[in-house]
């Protein structure tokens, strides 16, 4: 805990009045208890509660005074404010991707470029207990969209939705970055939404669905492949707003 940020924490909780009514569980605690959880691999709050009471001597050089129930974790997640980790999460943010602006990706050769992954992961939830999550095929469940700074693997933004949003929705409410390159799958694929990327200068790559509608206009055979690539093309796109765009087909 060296590098955490205590200031900007502690701020963070005077503004939220975070510690109010707070007896054997403060801010501070709290955020500890559940860094431990993520750090330590974790999967529910009474793992976390369990492992740290089950080194009741070590807690305390943690920097955890006391080692809580795990009904005591979910009160606070309940009732705490949520943007109290939210600030200190941005800020951390803000703080390192300037470090790694410059790394490299591996196969990658795009110098002073930034270059982003879009994904989204489901977190299923209890239907009797988070009755709002409720997701397909009458399980519970919320959608984590993920753009992921590939400079360093940090996140630049997360978006929390219901799990019956589709994932192109996402880029409905996601403004890219100009002179940019986004990678995502095939889910994404919403012509609408593509073409407003193309139009902000913001390059795209994804894969195609066999519905897709398009049409060849030039192809370039100057390619090996042995690198998994099997085809080079020029197409243009007969949906939404037809435009020209580049297509190889490679070996997933």
């Amino acid at each position: 805990m060296t590098y955490f940020p205590r200031w900007v924490f502690e701020d963070a909780v005077k503004k939220y009045n975070g510690d109010f009514h707070a007896k054997n569980l403060n801010s501070y605690s709290h955020c500890l208890h559940l860094m431990f959880g993520q750090m330590a691999g974790c999967k529910s709050l009474k793992d976390i509660s369990l492992v740290l009471k089950s080194i009741k001597k070590s807690v305390y050089h943690l920097g955890i005074p006391v080692a809580v129930d795990p009904s005591s974790l979910s009160k606070a997640n309940e009732t705490r404010d949520y943007r109290i980790f939210e600030e200190l999460g941005m800020w951390l943010i803000r703080k390192v991707r300037p470090m790694y602006a410059k790394e490299d990706i591996p196969d990658v050769y795009l110098p002073g470029w930034e270059i982003f992954a879009i994904d989204s992961t489901t977190i299923p939830c209890s239907v009797k207990l988070a009755e709002w999550a409720l997701g397909k095929y009458s399980k519970g469940g919320v959608n984590m969209h993920t753009v992921l700074d590939l400079r360093g693997s940090i996140p630049d933004t997360i978006y929390v939705s219901n799990s019956r949003w589709h994932d192109s929705n996402f880029l409905d409410v996601y403004e890219p970055y100009k002179w940019a390159v986004y990678a995502m799958d095939k889910a994404y694929l919403d012509l609408e939404a593509l073409y407003r990327m193309h139009v902000n200068q913001t390059y795209f790559v994804t894969r195609a669905k066999n519905p897709m509608k398009y049409e060849i206009v030039s192809s370039n055979f100057n390619f090996n492949p042995n690198t998994g690539v099997h085809g080079d093309h020029i197409m243009r796109l007969t949906g939404y707003n037809p435009e020209r765009i580049t297509r190889k087909t490679c070996v997933s």
